[in-house]
C-alpha cells in the first residue's frame, strides 16, 4: 500500500499531502511533470527521466529545488519507504504560490507514487486503432501539465472506437497525446517524427535497440499520407512500451495485423528493461 509521497524534500503521509489553492498549477495550469515506472523497487531509466524533467523545468523557467542526484535519491527513498516492488512514479514541479495569480515564484516539487500501470495484453496481439487530429502542443519538447486537448477529445475517441489520438500539424505527423509515434516503411526502415515532439525516453530506448538489431532508423519530418503507405506502425511510452497500431482513421495499416518488426522491437525493449533492472539490483 502506498502510504507516503515526497513533498518539497520531505516524506509526507498521503493523507497530509496538499497544495495551497494559490499554486500557479491550480490557478493557471503552469508546471511540468514526468512519469516512469519502477520494477523490483528501482526506478527504470531514472537518469534519463530526471534529466528530461530538468530540461522541461528550464524551458518553463522553473528552478528545481535540488540537484539531479538529490532528486534520484529522493525517488529511491520514497520507493524504499513504501516498500512496493512495482510502482509508477510521477514528478511534478509547479509554479508555486503566486501572489498575483500569474507570476511564477518558488516552485513546489512533488514526487508521487502510484500503483503499477500496464496496458491490456490483448492490445499487443491485435494492435490499436488511432484517429488523426490536427493539433500542435505548446512547447512540445517540454513535458508540461497542459493536457487540455487530450482530455477534451477522450469522449470523441471513445465514440469512434479509437484507443488513442495522433496529432498532426499542417499534414506533418507529430505525436500522440501521451506517446511517440513510429512507422515502418515498405523497405523495413524505422521512421519517427523528429521536430516539435517530446523527446520520449522509451522512444530513445527503442531507437537504441533497433540499431542494436541492425534495423535502419530515420528521424525526420513525416508526412501524414506516409501512414497509409507504411508496412507497420506503433506508439511508445513508459507504460505502453512498444504498442502496435493496426488501424488509423478506419483504414488498415499494412495488413491490419501486428507486424513482425513491431513484435521484434517490443521484445527487444522488454529485454533492455530486464537488463537495466538486473544491473540495478
Amino acid at each position: 500500500m502506498i502510504q507516503y509521497y515526497h513533498i518539497n524534500g520531505e516524506l509526507t503521509p498521503v493523507a497530509e499531502a496538499q497544495l495551497h489553492v494559490t499554486d500557479l498549477a491550480i490557478m493557471r495550469g503552469y508546471g511540468v511533470f514526468d512519469y516512469f515506472r519502477a520494477l523490483q523497487g528501482r526506478a527504470l531509466f531514472v537518469e534519463d527521466y530526471v534529466q528530461r524533467f530538468f530540461n522541461s523545468a528550464k524551458l518553463l523557467q522553473l528552478e528545481v529545488p535540488c540537484s539531479q542526484l538529490e532528486l534520484r535519491q529522493n525517488i529511491q527513498q520514497l520507493l524504499d519507504k513504501n516498500g512496493e516492488d512495482k510502482a509508477g512514479i510521477r514528478l511534478i514541479l509547479t509554479g508555486g504560490y503566486t501572489t498575483d495569480s500569474y507570476t511564477p515564484v518558488k516552485p513546489n516539487l512533488l514526487i508521487l507514487q502510484h500503483p503499477y500501470a500496464s496496458y491490456a495484453a490483448e492490445a499487443y496481439e491485435r494492435g490499436i486503432k488511432m484517429l488523426t487530429y490536427e493539433y500542435r502542443r505548446e512547447i512540445p519538447v517540454a513535458k508540461t501539465i497542459n493536457y487540455v486537448t487530450g482530455i477534451r477529445i477522450q469522449k470523441w475517441l471513445k465514440e469512434n472506437g479509437a484507443d488513442a489520438v495522433l496529432y498532426y500539424d499542417n499534414d506533418i505527423i507529430k505525436e500522440s497525446d501521451r506517446s511517440n509515434f513510429f512507422l515502418i516503411d515498405q523497405a523495413g526502415k524505422l521512421v519517427t517524427p523528429e521536430a516539435d515532439v517530446l523527446p520520449g525516453i522509451t522512444r530513445m530506448k527503442v531507437i537504441q535497440v533497433a540499431k542494436e538489431l541492425g534495423l535502419p532508423v530515420e528521424e525526420r519530418t513525416v508526412q501524414l499520407n506516409e501512414i497509409f503507405e507504411a508496412k507497420e506502425a506503433f506508439i511508445t511510452s513508459s507504460i505502453k512500451g512498444v504498442l502496435p497500431v493496426t488501424y488509423m482513421d478506419d483504414k488498415a495499416i499494412g495488413t491490419g495485423q501486428v507486424g513482425d518488426i513491431s513484435k521484434q522491437l517490443g521484445a527487444a525493449f522488454e529485454a533492455l528493461v530486464e537488463r537495466y533492472v538486473m544491473a540495478k539490483t
